[in-house]
């Protein structure tokens, strides 16, 4: 976008004007913060283009360009700090600080207040004071803030800073939290003051909020309020935390409030008169949230995973408008800025103003094609050569995860900003060197450094590579890689592996080597840690069995596990003794009887509940063998009767069943077998031997009485005869 020159001369005369009346009137009441709570005057807004080592004033009535300062090479780690009209750049690959005054547009020599701030460089800048600090090194150290020269000796602290852990208040104190130790370190001016145990050692993020410090402790869902008079604690109110949640802080500027993001994808805001955090507000899914801002009573969020900005009524609570800024979604920064709010992509073009209804209006900050087109010339600018940077002889390059910067460092315009009076695009090349070349030498090969992925996620090892812009060769290669914790380390040698272990950033890794002249130099790249792609899956196992596989272990009964999406996983359903399996309740598993489950958990985007079910153990059945039933002869007596008697109710007499004594109740009560009979089986069809010999004995009976009537009969026919 081409330069505005009314507005270019409006911020001029502005300028003076306040120099004239000798009041510099900072944004907000947090200015001079790093790159997350950067506070600028009415409407405008200096924005970093790491990419091609420039910053950009952008006015935000009209999203209008006002200045193109080029302050770095190509492709450096660059921040900006800002205090009133004055800009700070932060050049965190070589360790210098400059100064950007805004009513010349004239950038100072570059300094290195601390030699050898290899990791952590960052300035936090007030009205009357500037502030360096390398983090990684507890260092600290008092600047001038016209200059950013160094106004003595570095100061050592034992704090282990991470990012997150230092703030300016108001009144010009800088305030440290150690997460080694708890303590708390307040900085004003030279003198300093430590107050020990304020909260639990740990993760702790700092932020000011109405001026005062806050330091909320995820590990005790704590927000602590300090007493800026005493350094000690105010009040420690609740905060609703999941063991899981990663937070961003931030503060009100003119309220006594503080904003804590969950990862989960919830805002508590904190009502630190009432002591209170029990306002939540949802934002949807779990995502990559940064830290919030405010601005005419709207809570800005952004959400690096979608591209997008949630916007909150304060007032009602309402998420009023969701605008996507950036496609692909990616890191942005976000500033507020007296009731404006910017969105900047460092490592492009893209910039825009965030209206409070949802409105983007979208800026370039440099044309693409040619990055040096429309660079300003500073108000005193002569047609000297630029002065080469004031840095110590033994300052090196140091590390931040502020800015997000490209992958591959490149020349630039030239760090002083120097132009050709007849060319305003004209510039010059410099190289990252130690060692400050002569005229007549060849600039040092810058450094290309290239990543076997651009996008890591928590976990994943890391390839880099470096070789020389010229295709030189390079020895005495080391590498320094920034990380939270345990995550940071040092390396010789390429190609070299590095791995995070946890998401954040984005880090930056810095690689010095030697070219053939024996001259060093230095280049640097930057990497976003994504979070582990997880998905929670839970097991309801029925009684009867367990399921093995992944990370589940043995589970019986209802079991959850984080599941890395990337990696499918075996699942191994194992019955009892007396069950059998039926079946995973999920897709890709769901056939009965099949004791093996493969999770496809690409296929799986949210949280999964599988059922798992066995079966009881049919009881065993046995088949009744056949009788084969005897033939009962005429006569046949019904009931069990053991031999030599009659069935129950009958009775023999004389070889005759008589049946008057079958209502005889003693017959009743014959229920046992005798041997030889029919084993206890008391039903009318039952036969026993004695029966049967009691009929032969009958009928023969009957047969010898025939035969005698008969013989008897003849005998008397014969007498007559």
């Amino acid at each position: 976008m081409r330069v505005n020159w009314s507005l270019h001369r409006r911020w001029i005369l502005a300028g003076a004007a306040v120099a004239v009346v000798g009041a510099i009137v900072a944004f907000g009441a947090d200015d001079g913060n790093p790159a997350t709570d950067m506070k600028v005057l009415p409407g405008m807004a200096w924005l970093t283009s790491a990419n091609v080592g420039q910053l950009t004033l952008l006015d935000g009535s009209t999203a209008e360009v006002v200045a193109q300062i080029a302050v770095a090479s190509a492709g450096n780690a660059l921040d900006v700090v800002q205090s009133g009209t004055t800009a700070y750049a932060v050049d965190r690959t070589a360790g210098t600080v400059r100064r950007i005054d805004a009513a010349t547009f004239e950038p100072t020599r570059p300094v290195a207040p601390i030699a050898n701030a290899q990791a952590g460089l960052t300035a936090f800048a007030g009205p009357h004071v500037l502030y360096v600090m390398d983090g990684q090194r507890g260092v600290y150290v008092n600047a001038d803030p016209k200059t950013a020269s160094p106004l003595g000796e570095p100061n050592a602290l034992a704090a282990q800073l991470d990012d997150g852990t230092a703030g300016l208040d108001d009144v010009g104190r800088l305030w440290l939290v150690d997460n080694g130790t708890g303590d708390l370190t307040s900085v004003d001016h030279s003198r300093r003051t430590t107050t020990h145990g304020v909260v639990r050692p740990g993760h702790n993020t700092l932020a000011i909020a109405n001026g005062s410090p806050v330091i909320v402790n995820a590990a005790e869902h704590k927000v602590i309020m300090v007493d800026p008079d005493t350094g000690g604690v105010a009040r420690a109110i609740d905060l609703d935390l999941r063991s899981t949640d990663t937070v961003q802080v931030s503060g009100s500027p003119h309220a006594p409030r503080a904003y804590v993001v969950a990862s989960r994808g919830v805002l508590n805001v904190c009502d630190l008169d009432a002591g209170s955090c029990d306002r939540t507000i949802p934002l949807g899914a779990e995502g990559q949230l940064g830290a919030a801002v405010e601005a005419a009573n709207r809570i800005f969020v952004p959400d690096y995973s979608t591209g997008q900005i949630w916007i909150v009524d304060l007032t009602t609570g309402a998420v009023v408008a969701k605008p996507v800024v950036l496609r692909p979604a990616g890191r942005f920064q976000l500033r507020a800025q007296d009731d404006m709010v910017f969105f900047n992509d460092p490592k492009t073009e893209r910039a825009g103003v965030v209206h409070f209804d949802g409105n983007i209006v979208n800026a370039a900050k440099y044309d693409p094609t040619n990055p040096s087109k429309g660079l300003t010339t500073p108000l005193n600018h002569s047609n000297g050569p630029a002065p080469a940077p004031e840095q110590q002889s033994s300052a090196v390059p140091s590390t931040s995860a502020l800015p997000p910067g490209p992958q591959n460092p490149q020349t630039s315009p030239n760090p002083q900003g120097s132009q050709s009076q007849t060319s305003r695009g004209s510039t010059t090349q410099s190289s990252l060197s130690s060692t400050t070349s002569s005229s007549s030498q060849a600039p040092v090969p810058s450094l290309v450094v290239s990543a076997s992925t651009a996008a890591p996620v928590a976990g994943d090892q890391v390839t880099f590579n470096v070789k020389a812009a010229d295709n030189s060769t390079l020895t005495n290669v080391t590498w320094t890689f920034n990380g939270n914790g345990g995550d940071a380390g040092n390396g010789a040698g390429t190609p070299i592996s590095h791995t995070w272990a946890t998401d954040g950033g984005p880090f930056l890794i810095t690689v010095h080597a030697t070219v053939p002249d024996g001259r060093s130099t230095v280049g640097s790249t930057q990497v976003t840690v994504a979070k582990t792609p997880t998905i929670n899956v839970t097991l309801q196992v029925s009684a009867g069995g367990t399921v093995s596989g992944g990370p589940f272990g043995s589970c019986a009964g209802t079991c959850t596990q984080a599941v890395d999406r990337r990696h499918d996983i075996t699942l191994k359903a194992t019955p009892d003794n007396a069950h059998t399996f039926d079946k995973f309740s999920v897709a890709e598993c769901g056939q009965p009887g099949v004791t093996t489950c493969v999770l496809r958990m690409a296929s799986h985007a949210a949280d999964l509940t599988i059922p798992v079910t066995f079966k009881v153990k049919p009881l065993p059945t046995t088949t009744p063998q056949p009788t084969t039933p005897m033939p009962t002869p005429t006569g046949t007596a019904t009931g069990t009767t053991p031999p030599g008697t009659s069935p129950p109710g009958l009775r023999m007499r004389g070889g005759a069943i008589d049946g008057a004594d079958a209502a005889d109740p003693r017959h009743a009560a014959q229920t046992q077998a005798a041997p030889g009979t029919c084993d206890g089986d008391t039903s009318e069809t039952c036969e026993s031997p004695a029966h049967r010999w009691g009929f032969v004995w009958i009928l023969l009976a009957a047969g010898l009485g025939l035969l005698a009537v008969i013989r008897r009969g003849r005998r008397r026919k014969l007498t007559r005869g």
